[in-house]
């Protein structure tokens, strides 16, 4: 990937790489124009498919791939998250055990909230602004039993009103 554009992995499989299970889906996020990220991989425009959030989905050995510009993230995009980098990316994960990027090319880890959620053992609503809010709801249930964890109050009324 060019290394001019600071980028990294999001979310689940980074979650799902520190407590060892398998997963199939990467979440890539890059601080780049969508312009730019159509250069750095021009053959993929072909490829690719648009996912639910307007991020690009394309598959690679059985592996699917969502990839965003910061900017082009629903929430920075409806401006819902204001935009100071690629950390701005973290303000748009509906869930904090999903508030985690790795840097691969500074060998840094952003998050916010993350490391506490598995700590105190409770998932605490992060973002509420959801697209999908029945689905995030159901997705928090799930996240919530996978990972033997427990609710904020927060996350809990969100839950019951989009339920």
């Amino acid at each position: 990937m060019g290394l001019e554009h600071e980028w990294g992995i999001a979310g689940g499989f980074v979650r799902d790489s520190i407590f060892g299970h398998d997963s199939n889906d990467v979440d890539i996020v890059v601080d780049c124009s969508e312009e730019d990220l159509e250069s750095i991989f021009p053959g993929l425009p072909g490829a690719r498919k648009v996912n639910k959030f307007g991020g690009w989905k394309f598959t690679l050995d059985d592996i699917e791939f969502d990839m965003w510009t910061v900017k082009g993230s629903w929430g920075i995009k409806n401006g819902l998250v204001d935009y100071t980098g690629l950390s701005s990316f973290l303000g748009c994960c509906s869930l904090s055990c999903d508030a985690v990027i790795v840097c691969p090319q500074t060998s840094t880890v952003l998050e916010s909230e993350f490391k506490r959620t598995f700590e105190d053992g409770k998932i605490n609503l992060n973002f509420d602004e959801h697209p999908y809010p029945r689905w995030g709801a159901k997705r928090a249930l799930k996240m919530a039993k996978k990972y033997d964890l427990g609710m904020s109050k927060e996350l809990i009324k969100y839950i019951a009103n989009n339920i």
